[in-house]
Order: C-alpha cells, then structure tokens, then sequence
C-alpha cells in the first residue's frame, strides 16, 4: 500500500540521517537485525539487499528487498 511505501521512506531517512556517514551502510544495518545474529549472517543479509554492491542501501534497494522478504515468491524469500 502507498501508506507503507511513506511510512517505509520516512524510516528509512530517519535511519540514514542517524548513520555516522550519512548512508545507510553495513555499521548502521547490523545493529538494526532483530533478534541479534551471527556477524556474518547480518553481513550477507546487507549484502543482499545492496544489489548494486556499492556498500550502502539506497531507498529503493530497502523497498525492493523488503519486498521480496515478506511478500515475495518462495524462492526470492530464501535468497
């Protein structure tokens, strides 16, 4: 829904502005990963989500993989 879609991009500005780099990069993602994880793991997640490898989420990188996280096919799930 497009409420989402702001509510998602507000969050995610918030998020950024907070970082010490001011992107949305690997040090702010982890601490983010609920219930804690291995390192490795948090650090493949955010790779995932970075699809063009320029080590930090865009907006439309966090959409997109949130997406495919929770409403997309199986098989986009487990990537």
């Amino acid at each position: 829904e497009e409420s989402d879609i702001i509510d998602l991009e507000k969050r995610y500005w918030l998020l950024k502005a907070q970082s010490r780099t001011g992107r949305f990069d690997l040090e702010t993602f982890v601490p983010l990963v609920s219930p804690p994880i291995h390192a490795s793991l948090s650090e493949g997640l955010f790779h995932a989500f970075d699809e063009n490898r320029d080590n930090h989420i865009d907006f439309k990188e966090i959409s997109c993989g949130l997406s495919a996280c929770c409403r997309g096919p199986v098989a986009e799930r487990q990537k």
